[in-house]
């Protein structure tokens, strides 16, 4: 899971162009993170095509966090 991790950070530092995110900060809120709702929505397109997983719209609100987005991608991975 901690790889998974640190490849969803990845992914977020290259769709939303922010500083590197280290471990300390899976947990922290996206919003906290300077991602707004377009950058958001950039990267829940980009997990879905990297990951093959489906995240519905009600889904996104509850995917704030490095932490949340990684257990979302690892409980729906076949």
């Amino acid at each position: 899971m901690d790889s998974l991790k640190s490849e969803v950070a990845k992914l977020v530092e290259q769709t939303c162009k922010v500083p590197p995110i280290g471990p300390n900060d899976y947990s922290k809120l996206l919003k906290a993170m300077g991602i707004d709702s377009l950058d958001a929505a950039s990267l829940f397109l980009a997990v879905m095509e990297r990951y093959a997983v489906e995240v519905p719209d009600e889904q996104i609100e509850h995917l704030n966090s490095i932490d949340s987005i990684a257990a979302y991608i690892e409980a729906r991975r076949t």
